[in-house]
């Protein structure tokens, strides 16, 4: 192998030293630049590598986000079955107000709507409907809020223009990776882009093939590339504390020392990644035990915040109602205004017409027809009740199915960062090696020319 004599002191004093110092390899002298093209290409299949990790996190978070979609649209249903209960009911109010209206008078007490006249409850319907109406204009305009389990308060608007934004940042990533200017950190070259990189390259090659050409035709002169002028001893103290830096590197780890930077979570440890996985697990855990234990609560369209317990408690409680209405219905016990049972009716109508020196108890013949009215009238009150509460019966069974799915998409956006998050893991082992080959490398370049030194 060619061999050349080392320089080590000013152009004047060169012919002496060159007689006294040992050969250096060209070997040794190409190394740090075959290195240095080397590191610039291994920064360049890492960035490669972490643009898509990234664009896996960016898709994986939008794809979660359109899945949103459906637990916005199956709340809008829930909406939409409230609502035709409100109408359901303003309308059977209108309906049942003139037959419940007592003889003679001109308002009626329709059960769990209280008093009125037919104009009342006319109007009572065209509020409702009114009302009705500019939810769904509201709806339309994308405009009502809905809680949607890991997103919190949206719009249909506001999910859009989220879902939109994910699209356009994934857009403006790949313009930034088709431009050359999305960076990285890389063990060695820093915050570097993929020009930054492809110019370190091309540098490092232009150097070592000028290098090199210098080398045959015997016109290099030495003074170690990234070195300058050594000596054996400032080399062994290189030597010593690159070691001792690539034990503390191997030695931290799984340290709160060891941090390794990546794009869309910046910098952060393994003790850090451990307990966020740890907690979106337990996080997935409580959630997964609470609708379980029919605990786990929602926001829903006009009962607020409620969960399954409550729900099937509501329920229990709008089934015993109709059963006791139904079974004081049928022990005569249901009253009419004012607080007239059919049984009392009944016994009051049984009683004789009073007359001057007639029987004793009696029934004033004006007040005969005011009872047959009350019996009238008891059959469509227990009718109005019951429909009444199966009207809330049938809501509260609709938004108990509804509320699985809504879990469900928590759990989705759970999964979704715990996958995200797992998929970081191994990021710390790869940054190890990185800096394992920058550190080995210098060593082994070092060890290297310390060999050569006279």
């Amino acid at each position: 192998m060619k061999r050349f004599a080392v320089l080590a002191s000013v152009l004047a004093a060169c012919t002496l030293l060159a007689a006294q110092a040992r050969a250096l390899s060209a070997e040794t002298v190409l190394m740090p630049l075959r290195d240095r093209i080397l590191l610039c290409e291994a920064g360049l299949s890492e960035l490669d590598r972490q643009a898509a990790l990234l664009q896996q996190q960016m898709k994986a978070t939008a794809a979660w986000r359109v899945r949103l979609k459906q637990a916005l649209l199956l709340n809008v249903n829930l909406l939409t079955i409230d609502q035709q209960r409100r109408q359901a009911i303003a309308d059977l109010g209108a309906a049942r107000v003139q037959p419940l209206t007592a003889l003679n008078h001109d308002q009626g007490l329709v059960p769990h709507l209280g008093w009125g006249d037919p104009a009342s409850y006319g109007d009572r319907r065209s509020a409702v409907a009114a009302a009705i109406a500019e939810e769904n204009a509201a709806l339309a305009r994308g405009e009502t809020q809905f809680l949607l389990p890991g997103q919190g308060w949206v719009t249909g608007a506001g999910l859009d223009s989220i879902i939109a934004a994910d699209a356009e940042r994934m857009a403006a990533f790949q313009a930034q990776l088709d431009a050359g200017d999305w960076h990285i950190v890389f063990p060695g070259l820093g915050h570097i882009s993929r020009t930054g990189l492809e110019n370190c390259a091309r540098d490092a090659v232009e150097k070592y093939e000028a290098t090199r050409a210098q080398i045959e035709a015997g016109a290099f002169r030495v003074n170690m590339p990234g070195l300058g002028w050594v000596t054996a001893k400032s080399l062994t103290d290189q030597i010593a504390a690159l070691e001792t830096q690539l034990d503390g590197v191997r030695g931290s780890l799984g340290s709160t020392e060891f941090f390794i930077q990546r794009a869309d979570k910046g910098r952060f440890n393994a003790p850090t990644l451990s307990n966020e996985i740890a907690a979106n697990a337990t996080a997935g855990k409580t959630l997964r035990d609470a609708i379980g234990a029919q605990t786990w609560h929602h926001h829903m369209p006009a009962l607020g915040r409620v969960s399954a317990s409550m729900l099937r408690d509501a329920i229990a409680a709008e089934m015993d109602a109709i059963a006791q209405v139904e079974a004081a219905a049928a022990a005569g016990d249901y009253p009419v205004p004012a607080n007239t049972t059919r049984t009392q009716a009944t016994e009051r109508l049984s009683l004789p017409n009073c007359r001057q020196n007639g029987p004793n108890p009696c029934l004033p013949a004006e007040q005969r027809p005011a009872l047959q009215d009350v019996l009238r009238r008891i059959p469509i009150a227990v009718q109005t009740d019951v429909d009444m509460r199966k009207l809330s019966l049938t809501r509260l069974k609709e938004f108990l199915a509804a509320l699985p799915e809504l879990a469900a998409s928590e759990l989705d956006r759970l999964a979704m960062v715990g996958a995200n998050l797992d998929l970081l893991s191994p990021e710390f082992d790869r940054e190890l090696v990185q800096y394992e080959q920058q550190l080995t490398g210098k060593i082994a370049y070092l060890r290297a020319v310390l060999d050569d030194m006279p």
